[in-house]
């Protein structure tokens, strides 16, 4: 499920970057957390970000399961809403600001 929902969320990335919706991709966002932005589109740095956005989704993934199963099914989807918003303020907000990059 998590990798389906990788390729889905890299072809609509892909769509919103090259019609210039967004200024940035997901895997550059993920490996600046880690290198500077110069460094983002390098080899190492898609790499880092491709690697980082799976332990995101997985992550997020098991922490909906995790959810579901103590709280019920009911409004299933407002839950998982909830909880990849909350996931995503975190990882590239609170987490861009904690950044290990130099």
């Amino acid at each position: 499920m998590v990798g389906g929902f990788f390729c889905v969320n890299k072809v609509l990335n892909n769509f919103e970057y090259h019609k210039k919706l967004t200024d940035t991709k997901y895997g550059e966002m993920a490996s600046n957390l880690f290198f500077p932005k110069i460094k983002t589109d390098t080899r190492e740095g898609k790499f880092i970000g491709y690697i980082i956005t799976q332990i995101n989704l997985g992550l997020t993934g098991v922490i909906i399961s995790y959810l579901l199963s103590a709280t019920g099914r009911d409004k299933a989807v407002i839950k998982g809403v909830g909880v990849t918003t909350s996931a995503w303020l975190f990882y590239y907000g609170v987490a861009s600001r904690l950044s290990t990059k130099q």
